[in-house]
């Protein structure tokens, strides 16, 4: 069943919308929710509540790729599970330094949560990415968005992690350089 047949059932409010959804995107969203926390029953959770999320998003949202749609809801309440967990204990974790690489180079507000969250930064960060080379785009994605580890990009681009370490800190340098000529920093 493609994504159009899905959301169809969503606006028919056919649960089995639901079932397939799961079947079609569960295992990479549960991935996904897993690297960000680290705890399959939290990542399990948290993909659950994002069907709940789609059920009562879909109608009247219509998003054109059901996948992007879902992923990005299931990061985001993994990343609100995260902060709640991160605000109980402040341990270390391979997200936290993640954002910790990437803090360094965004604009210090009262938060580097409350910069991200900005509309604006957000439309220049994609402007800036928008103006990479594809691999260097894919590569600061799948680190900063998809939280994989240095070593996971390097074996799924059968690159050496140096390269892959480099081609970040020049990626976070450049996106520095931009937001200062924006006026960000």
């Amino acid at each position: 069943m493609n994504d159009s047949e899905i959301i169809a059932r969503y606006f028919q409010r056919n649960e089995a919308a639901l079932d397939e959804t799961a079947k079609q995107y569960g295992a990479p969203c549960r991935r996904l929710a897993l690297r960000l926390l680290d705890n399959p029953q939290d990542a399990e959770e948290c993909f659950n509540d994002a069907l709940l999320r789609l059920w009562e998003t879909i109608p009247p949202a219509k998003p054109e790729s059901l996948f992007a749609y879902l992923s990005t809801i299931v990061r985001n309440l993994a990343c609100d599970r995260l902060r709640a967990q991160n605000r109980k204990k402040r341990g270390s974790n391979a997200v936290q330094l993640a954002l910790d690489e990437l803090a360094e180079c965004l604009p210090a507000g009262e938060s580097t949560e409350a910069a991200l969250d900005s509309r604006e930064l957000g439309r220049a960060i994609e402007a800036f990415l928008d103006a990479q080379p594809r691999e260097r785009r894919i590569i600061f994605m799948q680190r900063y968005w998809a939280m994989l580890s240095v070593r996971e990009i390097a074996a799924m681009y059968k690159l050496n992690e140096s390269t892959v370490k480099s081609t970040l800190k020049r990626m976070r340098d450049r996106l520095a350089e931009y937001l200062k000529q924006e006026g960000f920093l």
